[in-house]
């Protein structure tokens, strides 16, 4: 601190922010409390009076620079302000010699947990400060803050404290938005613990962190999307297979509830609004294998008995090709799919039903024929494997088609979904429907 500093605070006088004090007694009680009573006086100012407040110690009222009796340090300070101040006043302590002489120089900033007040009563034959007294200054004197000025203290401290929130807010903010592009350039967003934990907060990954293809990981081929489907066949599932398409101003959808316990034990519910399930069933059909004896609709008795002629010979085949739109439900559409046979890697992964999964898509171009009119157009689809079994959780596709009919210009879109919801444990599947049958 440069002593020319403190001559010009002096030459300045006592005021709102400047207190000279020709000495500080802290070894009693009385000496503490008025020490605490001066230091909140000037941290209990508003920010329009001044932003920085001062304690000159070894200064008598008239300015004289008389020195210090003996020398104090920060904690003997600071000890004696948390004794009765509450909250406790911040400040920093310097002391040095002025024209040859011991002075001591407190420094308050700007308070923003302010009001300060006494935490504790004291009292003494002279004199009694009440517990959380707030002291304020009026010009260069000490005086108890009137609830009007205490309300308008707090207002502002609070002001205060709401722009320091927002500028750490905003400098977290920069700091964060700063390192994204150095972790996704590194690769460091990418490992699979912190994917791991992401996902536990953002099932599809961090917000706009891009996922891009991701070289280190191999492609997937068609034929391992088609095994992993089989390969659910091992252990115990449910799952859900959905489609829908818009053609010739006609919307026909579907949706398969698979429940599997065993190659014997399964069941597969199928609503539709078209095809055998609409004529046949009403727009709900159950094909089921209980204890090894197939079931399905008698559509005389319209009850559900045993066909040794199963019209599905595996849950499986309830749902056809993954990539069929309609399954096995008798819409006159014939798909192929071009040459490309690889789904590419995603680098972000995924959270699906709280299980952690690779993300792979592809777009490919697809045909299809009704009667004798082909369709063309792009088939996006989207496989998610489970990162810790490698088997399939879901499956996403969807597809806009043009053409003609008839000689005319006609579109055909589809969408297809299939998710499995439970897998491993062993399901408790409703027979009811197989009631009236089993009592024959």
């Amino acid at each position: 601190m440069n002593p020319r500093f403190i001559k010009q605070l002096i030459a300045q006088g006592e005021g709102p922010t400047v207190e000279f004090k020709r000495e500080v007694d802290l070894s009693t009680r009385e000496g503490q409390a008025e020490f605490c009573k001066d230091l909140m006086s000037l941290a209990n100012i508003m920010k329009t009076v001044g932003k920085t407040s001062y304690l000159l110690i070894g200064v008598d009222d008239n300015g004289e620079i008389v020195g210090m009796k003996s020398l104090l340090n920060h904690r003997q300070l600071k000890d004696a302000a948390d004794l009765y101040c509450q909250p406790p006043v911040v400040f920093r302590y310097w002391q040095g010699l002025v024209d040859g002489k011991l002075v001591g120089l407190v420094i308050i900033p700007q308070s923003y947990r302010k009001p300060h007040k006494f935490k504790r009563e004291y009292a003494s034959d002279k004199k009694r400060i009440a517990e959380h007294t707030v002291f304020t200054r009026h010009l260069s004197h000490v005086v108890v803050a009137s609830p009007e000025e205490i309300v308008a203290l707090d207002q502002e401290a609070a002001a205060e404290r709401r722009r320091r929130t927002l500028l750490l807010f905003g400098v977290l903010l920069l700091l964060l938005v700063s390192l994204i592009p150095l972790t996704i350039w590194t690769g460091i967003v990418y490992a699979q613990p912190i994917q791991e934990f992401t996902t536990m907060i953002f099932p599809q990954g961090l917000p706009l962190l891009p996922s891009g293809i991701d070289p280190k990981s191999a492609p997937l081929h068609t034929n391992q999307v088609e095994r992993m489907l089989v390969s659910l066949g091992n252990q115990p599932f449910e799952a859900v297979y959905s489609s829908r398409i818009v053609f010739d101003n006609n919307e026909y959808v579907s949706e398969i509830t698979m429940e599997y316990n065993d190659r014997n034990n399964w069941k597969a519910t199928v609503k539709a609004n078209y095809g055998l399930v609409a004529w046949q069933g009403g727009g709900e059909l159950i094909f089921a294998r209980k204890d090894g004896t197939y079931y399905e609709l008698d559509n005389f008795q319209k009850i559900y008995l045993p066909n040794e002629i199963p019209y599905y010979r595996s849950i499986f085949e309830a749902i056809g090709n993954l990539r069929e739109p309609y399954g096995s439900l008798d819409i006159p559409l014939a798909m192929s799919i071009e040459t490309e046979r690889q789904y590419k890697p995603w680098r972000k992964l995924v959270r699906i039903s709280g299980r952690l999964a690779k993300v792979y898509e592809r777009q490919v171009e697809v045909g299809a024929y009704h009667m004798s009119d082909r369709f063309e157009g792009i088939l996006s689809e989207k496989v998610y494997v489970d990162v810790d079994r490698n088997t399939l959780i879901k499956y996403e596709g969807s597809a806009n088609l043009s053409g003609t009919k008839d000689g005319k210009p006609s579109k055909i879109y589809y969408e297809i979904g299939f998710m499995v919801t439970s897998y491993g444990n062993p399901l408790n599947i409703d027979w009811s429907f197989l009631q009236n049958s089993e009592h024959r």
